[in-house]
């Protein structure tokens, strides 16, 4: 068996971590000399580092764990410079063991596979400037990690287009920042990050402003892939009048949380250019009339605040049917057919989501593919978003009667 040991004071215990790195893409070789690590966190911050390479077979043990409920584990490993690992998971003394599965695969600088499998826009409004929230969700249709192209103009390669308007200002990412994990390539905006095998690899949300004069505005934004579902909400004003391009059909108004939205919903078969025109928008220096309607309704209602500044956690919409949304701040849920309990499964989902983001980002850290300035940022920033996720699960009565 391989020598390993613990880098830190962690006490280990009976638990027994077992499984298999296997090849992911069709006709290529399976890893051989695989090292495989395994990090140990408490309250979500690591405490120890434990590694070991597979046997012939692709096999990997890890010995004498602890079963503490307090702490939890991720299992990764580097193949062909990508990252690849699995869901965080605890041990306890009834389940002293885990068996995971963990495919890697070849990588491919190709990116004719790639789409999005859902777009969200979220637009609001302040005097004179537009404030866009957009959350992608890129779909890898391949058997093989997109490691991207090289372009010159950028000394990375990059994977993902992202459609943001040229006239985009202030712009702000939930998970890096322009010049490290995002690029300009000549007023292109790209991520730099491999995108694995999969529907729902790779989430990235970001906002931006667009400034206007007089009370007109036109957001136009190529979409270079093909999209399954695209959403398009827009904060309601008296008299706005809104042209969003084909296909995406108006579906109709809705409420959340006491601010109303115009929807737009429909599918992308091919990569296009998306515009949206709105007119009768609130002038630079002018007064937003649905705080004035507020402020004279005998009833007390919630105002609409101003847009956040601040990047919001990820929109994490799961169907048409019953859609959540995060925005500034706040957890909404547009109800369709459905009740709560779909948007208590998807904060569940992106609760993991996250855990498994920041383990992977660990990971990558202790294999040294980042810098620590880049670790630390991106580290807060999903530590954040976990936090807020968290404290709204928390605060729903399915959530606090399942434990």
């Amino acid at each position: 068996m391989p020598d390993q040991r613990w880098e830190s004071s962690y006490t280990g215990g009976e638990g027994r971590i077992t499984g298999r790195i296997v090849q992911g893409t069709a006709g290529a070789a399976a890893p051989i000399n695989q090292e495989v690590t395994l990090m140990a966190y408490t309250n979500l911050m690591p405490v120890s580092v434990f590694t070991t390479t597979i046997d012939a077979s692709g096999r990997f043990t890890f010995e004498q764990a602890a079963t503490s409920p307090d702490v939890a584990y991720y299992v990764g490993a580097t193949y062909a410079d990508v990252a690849y690992g699995s869901e965080l998971f605890t041990l306890s003394a009834a389940t002293p063991t885990m068996e995971l599965t963990i495919p890697v695969y070849e990588t491919t600088t190709e990116i004719d596979q790639l789409r999005f499998n859902r777009v969200q826009w979220v637009i609001d409004h302040l005097p004179g400037t537009l404030r866009v929230r957009e959350l992608l969700t890129v779909a890898n249709n391949q058997d093989r990690t997109v490691i991207g192209e090289a372009l010159e103009g950028s000394d990375q390669t990059v994977t993902v287009a992202l459609p943001i308007p040229a006239e985009a200002i202030d712009l702000e990412f939930q998970d890096g920042a322009l010049g490290a994990r995002y690029v300009n390539v000549n007023g292109v905006i790209y991520d730099t990050t491999p995108i694995r095998p999969g529907a729902q690899d790779r989430q990235v949300a970001l906002a931006y402003s667009i400034p206007y004069s007089e009370t007109g505005a036109t957001i136009v934004a190529d979409i270079a892939y093909p999209v399954d579902t695209f959403g398009v909400l827009v904060a309601d004003l008296p008299s706005l009048a809104v042209e969003v391009s084909a296909p995406l059909e108006n579906v109709g108004n809705q409420t959340v949380q006491h601010v109303a939205y115009r929807v737009w919903n429909g599918a992308l078969a091919e990569p296009t250019q998306l515009s949206i025109t709105l007119q009768n928008l609130i002038p630079a220096g002018g007064v937003d009339p649905r705080l004035a309607q507020a402020q004279s309704t005998p009833t007390p209602i919630r105002s609409v605040d101003a847009p956040s500044s601040t990047i919001p956690p990820v929109f994490a919409g799961i169907a048409v049917a019953a859609l959540v949304l995060v925005i500034g701040g706040g957890i909404l849920y547009w109800k369709y057919s459905r009740n709560a309990v779909q948007t208590l499964y998807a904060l569940r989902r992106e609760k993991e989501r996250l855990l498994t983001e920041i383990a992977t980002l660990d990971n990558r850290h202790d294999q040294g593919d980042i810098d620590d300035e880049t670790w630390s940022t991106e580290r807060v920033s999903l530590m954040n978003l976990l936090r807020e996720v968290s404290d709204t699960l928390e605060q729903m009565p399915q959530s606090r009667r399942r434990g």
